[in-house]
């Protein structure tokens, strides 16, 4: 008869340990395929979070300067940001970001602050010496929209508008191209083009894009949106690092929850951001004030600090549940002067 071998203890552990290091490494390639969708959906954030914060600053081709704040009754501009993937009748989403008041209708909530639009020089100097959304205190002063080289035909706030909808749009892919290095010192005309003929996970935002701008991904249009998402990220870059830190732990972040991160993170210095940001960390202790000159650890700890059933809640999808959308066949394309009627 054949002696029945026990395994040893020793064995046992190797085992085990070689099981570990199998589900470590499993857990490491699921976490580097999440990190730049991570900062992609943090980038979209961080941009609607500035242009509901600094509100919208703009030079138009007339030689006007267009300068809005964004009326929200929502806790915050972003409902939701998710790296969880789902999928529909349209195909896999592997992130998404979806704000509390959809573009349609973000001209109902701009109030154009008056005297703006005027044109000449004199307005100009009035718009720079004013104390605007986006006046600077103590900082950097907030990127300005540069559409000077966008036709000027049309209504001036629907241009403005729909060049911030493409400033949100693009601001994913602007910050992966942040986070890679990519065209660093290019012209962002270049890194459009790049982006019209190699979307990858900017597909359907460059589907968008192609909607908003009548067929193609690039123009004048696009051009000034991707610059001033790049600036708006540069600026913001620890922020973005914080809510991708956060991403990775939780899956998603709400509304409520990004814009307590976000506040906990250095800013562009608008009014009253860097002032806010002080106080927000002044009654934080522990790891938290420990770690926060590292953005990306900030969100990662911040997020692990929370609630175990909200980390629990924050793994499922936010539109988990939702019935189906109907995909249509065809979806016309939306001229930019009647943006505020829809898209």
């Amino acid at each position: 008869l054949a002696q029945t071998q026990f395994p040893t203890m020793s064995s046992v552990l190797r085992a085990a340990a070689a099981v570990a290091g199998s589900a470590s490494v499993l857990i490491m390639l699921r976490k580097a395929e999440e990190y730049p969708i991570a900062f992609h959906e943090a980038g979209h954030s961080v941009v609607a979070s500035h242009l509901e914060f600094c509100g919208l600053d703009a030079r138009t081709a007339a030689g006007e300067r267009h300068r809005g704040r964004l009326r929200i009754e929502a806790p915050s501009l972003v409902r939701f940001a998710t790296i969880v993937p789902r999928v529909t009748a349209a195909g896999e989403y592997v992130g998404e970001t979806k704000l509390t008041v959809r573009w349609r209708h973000m001209a109902a909530h701009t109030d154009w602050e008056p005297g703006t639009g005027a044109g000449g020089e004199g307005s100009e100097a009035r718009a720079a010496s004013s104390d605007g959304p986006a006046a600077s205190s103590g900082g950097p002063t907030p990127p300005v929209l540069d559409l000077r080289a966008v036709s000027h035909e049309g209504d001036p706030a629907a241009q403005v508008l729909l060049a911030a909808r493409l400033a949100y749009l693009l601001g994913g892919r602007a910050a992966e191209d942040r986070l890679y290095g990519c065209g660093a010192g290019e012209a962002a005309s270049r890194r459009v083009a790049e982006l019209a003929a190699s979307p990858g996970r900017a597909s359907g935002d460059v589907r968008q894009i192609r909607r908003l701008l009548g067929g193609s991904a690039e123009g004048p249009h696009a051009t000034a949106a991707y610059a001033y998402a790049s600036e708006v990220l540069s600026l913001r870059w620890p922020q973005v690092q914080a809510l991708a830190g956060a991403l990775l732990v939780l899956g998603t972040v709400d509304g409520s929850q990004a814009a307590e991160l976000l506040s906990k993170q250095r800013a562009c210095g608008a009014a009253g951001e860097v002032e806010a940001r002080e106080a927000a960390l002044a009654g934080e202790s522990g790891p938290l004030v420990w770690v926060r000159g590292w953005p990306l650890l900030f969100g990662c700890v911040w997020a692990a600090s929370l609630p175990a059933e909200t980390r629990r809640r924050s793994r499922r999808h936010p539109r988990e549940g939702e019935p189906p959308k109907k995909v249509p066949h065809a979806v016309p394309p939306v001229p930019a002067a009647s943006l505020p009627g829809g898209g």
